[in-house]
């Protein structure tokens, strides 16, 4: 990790989220994703995801909302709830930009075993990605059709 990326986990791990954001304007976007992932599978530091939440609120930016997203489904998943706060924070990317991604990402939880969506969600969210996507396999999947035609 770069000096600015340990400076920047370190300034987050110390609750310093002042200084991080300071330091984000200097990086790649790609970098502050990474770096934020990397240092959560590292530690589970659970403040990693306080920061993604309070730059979202501030920027209100989607990128700070995939940061979260990411965190939750990916090093911090086993936290109790963490499918539940995906989804919520998955909805609210789809509220903010209805996009074939965000639509696909929301019907990621529809196979979970945790049940976090039910089928009526999954259908709904299925067919509205069909009307943008008539070929999308995900969409067909959920509803049974035959993905191949």
């Amino acid at each position: 990790m770069r000096e600015m990326g340990k400076k920047f986990v370190k300034y987050i791990l110390d609750g310093q989220f002042d200084f991080a954001k300071s330091l984000c304007k200097d990086m790649d976007r790609n970098l502050i994703r990474d770096t934020i992932i990397i240092c959560a599978n590292d530690t589970e530091n659970v403040t990693l995801l306080l920061f993604a939440q309070d730059m979202f609120k501030t920027t209100q930016d989607m990128f700070w909302l995939d940061v979260l997203i990411d965190l939750l489904l990916g090093p911090l998943a086993f936290y109790e709830g963490a499918y539940h706060a995906a989804y919520y924070y998955s909805r609210l990317a789809l509220k903010i930009q209805n996009s074939i991604g965000n639509l696909e990402r929301i019907l990621f939880f529809y196979g979970l075993p945790e049940r976090v969506m039910d089928y009526s969600h999954a259908k709904e969210y299925a067919e509205l990605l069909l009307t943008m996507d008539k070929n999308n396999k995900t969409a067909k999947m959920i509803l049974g059709l035959n993905a191949s035609r």
